[in-house]
């Protein structure tokens, strides 16, 4: 089990960015009220982040299907708050107790409505 806590934006973005890949997390509020909490697990040889954030978007661009970082895509399961998820030219909310399906090789956008808790298991995009 890694776990990782961070204080800051930047070492929230190094922390995100080891687990599940290139994001960028904006703040919602002043850096002061930040929070952002992540801890990777591998169950059973299946790489699963918690996460808990009260950040004001986070995002990926479009990636390519062969670079190392576009091997997963993301099962998401919303444990507590809201968010509405950009997926290209689709919008979709997200609420408590729901799962989305996120696949890294697209542009994805996260706009939580406040602190937010989810699960997120990484599965072989293959």
């Amino acid at each position: 089990m890694i776990e990782h806590a961070a204080t800051d934006l930047h070492h929230w973005n190094l922390n995100v960015e080891e687990v599940c890949g290139r994001f960028a997390t904006r703040y919602a509020h002043s850096q002061s009220l930040f929070i952002g909490e992540i801890e990777r697990r591998n169950l059973g040889g299946t790489e699963v982040a918690h996460i808990r954030s009260n950040a004001g978007s986070i995002s990926r661009r479009k990636g390519s299907t062969d670079r190392a970082d576009d091997r997963f895509c993301f099962l998401v399961l919303q444990q507590q708050g809201a968010m509405e998820i950009r997926l290209e030219s689709h919008t979709l909310q997200l609420q408590e107790g729901e799962l989305a399906l996120l696949d890294s090789a697209r542009a994805i956008e996260m706009l939580p409505r406040g602190l937010f808790r989810h699960v997120s298991i990484h599965l072989p995009r293959n």
